[in-house]
């Protein structure tokens, strides 16, 4: 899945995808833009990459309260972790089905 594989370029860090938290759609001129943002965890003990590559600048483990330390392109991350820190909703990743699969009975 594109998760797991842009998270391991980015952070370094293999992941496994445990829920769904926020399912995206904007419409555009000749089009849509679709994004989900999941909910994943470590699957070892991975350290996360400390130098900078074409991916990205780095990463690190942090807490939400230290994120003001760390250049981030805008609010939206802070904002997504504050959500699932205050107990945001997070939904089973079974609610992702490919198209025509029968529904279950």
């Amino acid at each position: 899945m594109a998760a797991r594989r842009e998270t391991l370029e980015e952070t370094g860090v293999p992941v496994r995808l445990t829920g769904l938290i926020r399912l995206e759609h904007s419409p555009v001129p000749g089009g849509a833009r679709v994004r989900d943002l999941f909910l994943a965890e470590p699957i070892d003990d991975t350290p996360p990459k400390s130098v900078s590559d074409a991916e990205s600048l780095g990463a690190a483990w942090v807490s939400v309260p230290d994120l003001g330390r760390y250049p981030l392109r805008g609010h939206e991350v802070e904002d997504i972790l504050r959500y699932l820190v205050a107990g945001g909703a997070v939904y089973p990743l079974g609610l992702l089905q490919p198209e025509g699969e029968p529904f279950p009975v």
